[in-house]
């Protein structure tokens, strides 16, 4: 159990190693059955390793192979569709509806609570950055007009496990509820007042450094649509995926996995995740350790 334990903990750091030289494994060589590594780490849900391989990973991916997921969402735009044909058969802004895809997509062990409403608040950010997703204008109307909502408790402390308390609440729950839940914690903003030399809480806008995420992320997703149409009409035209593309640009570590939204990414590592106390939806601190494993090349 604890050899296991400690192989699924190090994945990442292995297949780094491997996909860089003096290896230079090939990620996209199927195995006897026609699956290629990345389709296997769909099918066991560890980002990590996901979006390290899709970084290593030139040719569309063909993500009708798989069920909608938010690791796909993440590295590949064109499951963008999925969840659009989703919301077309289950989305009502105002009614209960069948949320079952959306379990489907964010839950990995359906008794890991916290896992699946970080998978959630994800999920959510994604579809905030999503040029052409149809929840992108209920997203920012729930943001700019939370100090209105009435349905969730404003001094709730339980977030993000707020989001997903268990299957028969999810499935009980509007997208309205939901939305804006996400959308009261997202907005929450602390700050120490002056005045009376206490914490007080308000709703405030995105910060400068969110909105530049989303700005490139749009700005990225819109580039490889372009690229994706051209490769499909020319094999000749180079295509790269979102993590291939961000992990290619000359910027800092850092900042890459910044705009790979590791700070959001659930589950990072078991044994050092930092359990969520407050109420504050958006971490923006990546551990050193994250960025060390993911994007620097081994040399």
């Amino acid at each position: 159990m604890f050899n296991e334990f400690a192989v699924h903990q190090s994945a990442n750091r292995c297949i780094n190693l491997l996909l860089n030289p003096p290896f230079c494994w090939n990620s996209e060589y199927p195995n006897a059955l026609g699956h290629t590594p990345l389709d296997l780490a769909m099918r066991r849900h560890y980002l990590p390793v996901v979006y390290l391989l899709a970084s290593h990973s030139r040719p569309p991916y063909l993500y009708k192979k798989h069920s909608f997921s938010v690791n796909l969402l993440l590295i590949e735009p064109s499951s963008a569709g999925l969840i659009s044909e989703a919301l077309n058969s289950n989305y009502d802004f105002h009614e209960p509806s069948d949320l079952t895809w959306l379990l489907n997509a964010c839950t990995y062990d359906e008794n890991n609570i916290q896992y699946t409403a970080e998978n959630i608040v994800l999920l959510f950010e994604l579809l905030l950055s999503g040029p052409i997703c149809p929840l992108n204008f209920a997203l920012w109307s729930a943001l700019e007009q939370v100090s209105s909502v009435n349905n969730h408790d404003i001094s709730c402390t339980s977030y993000p496990t707020c989001l997903f308390k268990n299957n028969s609440y999810i499935r009980n729950t509007t997208w309205n509820d939901l939305v804006t839940a996400w959308a009261l914690h997202r907005s929450d903003v602390t700050i120490q007042s002056k005045v009376c030399n206490q914490r007080v809480n308000f709703f405030g806008p995105l910060s400068l450094m969110d909105f530049c995420r989303i700005t490139i992320r749009r700005h990225v997703l819109n580039l490889i649509d372009i690229h994706r149409q051209a490769h499909e009409q020319s094999h000749v035209v180079k295509y790269c995926n979102y993590a291939n593309l961000i992990t290619q640009l000359p910027i800092s570590p850092k900042l890459r996995a910044f705009l790979s939204y590791c700070d959001l990414w659930p589950n990072l590592d078991r044994s050092r995740v930092k359990v969520v106390k407050t109420n504050h939806s958006h971490r923006n601190e990546i551990p050193d350790y994250i960025i060390n494993d993911l994007f620097y090349e081994n040399t």
